[in-house]
């Protein structure tokens, strides 16, 4: 088993939100979500209207194309009860070599360095045939993570990274876990207990804790 210590670097980019969205014709590309205060959280970062923040782009369905690094400004959305954050400079941004209008942008918000995980375990994604994704998920993938015995309550968001790599459908792998709310996930987990990963309400993946990091 991999190191505590030694999972933080494995987390690429080191971004704390992702969301898909189309960028329209002015290179705005909003990011918001219920669970940006909590990833920011993890790095230390407290969330205000006017914080700028890197914005890092992909084309979600092309993911061999060019990604594109720009700086966007953090505002509180009151319709959605959320943080999201738009581009700054949509000129700068056509002038990257990143996705083009139109594109649906996987989207993501940082730096922050990862700490150690809260949990380490291992974890297998089901096939698309069960339900399950059609694709591998990214290392420093977010779900929503469900507990055995509580499978009807929802639990947190969290923080996902895989070795040796992110697993295909079907196939397991070790993973380190990261917990937006790791005070109230702690009382109720255990060593050997099975967990969930869920991808709005549909289970895609299966796994169970090896460590508890209660540091």
């Amino acid at each position: 088993m991999i190191a505590l210590d030694v999972w933080p670097d494995l987390v690429p980019y080191r971004w704390v939100y992702a969301d898909y969205n189309d960028i329209d014709e002015t290179g705005a590309c909003p990011i918001g979500g219920r669970q940006t205060a909590a990833d920011l959280a993890l790095f230390g970062i407290q969330p205000y209207d006017g914080l700028v923040l890197p914005l890092w782009m992909l084309d979600a369905l092309d993911r061999d194309s060019d990604d594109a690094v720009v700086p966007g400004k953090l505002h509180w959305n009151p319709s959605l009860g959320c943080w999201a954050a738009d581009l700054i400079d949509a000129e700068a941004y056509h002038a990257s070599e990143g996705p083009r209008p139109g594109a649906p942008i996987e989207c993501r918000a940082g730096p922050g360095r990862v700490p150690p995980p809260h949990a380490l375990g291992e974890i297998t994604f089901l096939p698309a045939a069960e339900g399950g994704r059609v694709g591998p998920p990214s290392s420093g993938y977010h779900g929503i993570i469900r507990y055995d015995g509580q499978v009807d309550e929802w639990s947190d968001i969290v923080l996902v990274a895989f070795q040796p790599d992110p697993p295909e459908p079907g196939e397991t792998a070790e993973c380190a876990i990261w917990f937006a709310r790791p005070d109230e996930d702690w009382p109720v987990i255990r060593e050997g207990m099975g967990f969930t990963l869920d991808e709005g309400r549909r289970v895609v993946a299966k796994g169970s804790f090896a460590l508890i990091n209660r540091s």
